[in-house]
């Protein structure tokens, strides 16, 4: 049975194991990124497959202590309003809840802090070029992603996928790094945090 000494003595633990991981945080430099602008007008399988093909697998020889952060965000190019791309993405989520819908409710979840932002999405992966095509594709499986193919096709909302490798920080560190940039960018889609 768990008493109040082991309640403290688990969130003392947890405190130096975080405070080590900002610390080693700190230190990381930002690397060069791999950009990817595209248009949610294009989204077919093939569209995707070529999009998709400078994208590191993530199973590739000198990966095994990689991991991938990256940012789906609205291109400079890109004339909608926020509450329009809003809008649209609510409509695709209400569909997903008609009682009529067979598929699977897989789209992930808007964020009402998002204070207009340029960022749609900040997301991590270890086999980053299955996870950007989750996210440009519809799907129905069980795995949350914003899947542009389902609500985004006809606004042609213009979109810039930036993806960066981080390698021989450990899981806690890219974590930190995650949640520090979900909580500064504050995306419009998705969820804060570790699965």
């Amino acid at each position: 049975m768990l008493t109040q000494s082991d309640l403290s003595g688990a969130i003392e633990d947890f405190a130096r194991t975080a405070d080590k991981s900002i610390v080693k945080a700190r230190s990381v430099v930002l690397p060069p990124s791999l950009v990817l602008p595209f248009s949610t007008s294009k989204l077919s399988k093939d569209d995707v497959d070529e999009l998709a093909r400078p994208i590191p697998t993530g199973r590739g020889k000198g990966d095994e202590d990689a991991e991938y952060i990256y940012v789906f965000r609205v291109a400079p190019s890109s004339q909608l309003p926020h509450e329009k791309i809003l809008e649209t993405f609510n409509a695709g989520r209400a569909a997903q809840e008609a009682a009529s819908y067979e598929g699977k409710k897989n789209l992930c979840r808007p964020n009402l802090r998002s204070e207009a932002s340029r960022a749609l999405y900040v997301g991590r992966s270890y086999a980053p070029r299955q996870r950007f095509r989750q996210h440009l594709l519809s799907s129905t499986t069980g795995t949350y992603a914003i899947h542009f193919a389902a609500w985004a096709h006809d606004i042609d909302l213009h979109v810039e996928f930036h993806l960066f490798r981080f390698a021989g920080l450990g899981d806690p560190v890219v974590q930190v790094l995650e949640d520090g940039l979900w909580d500064y960018l504050r995306p419009l889609l998705g969820r804060r945090g570790d699965r």
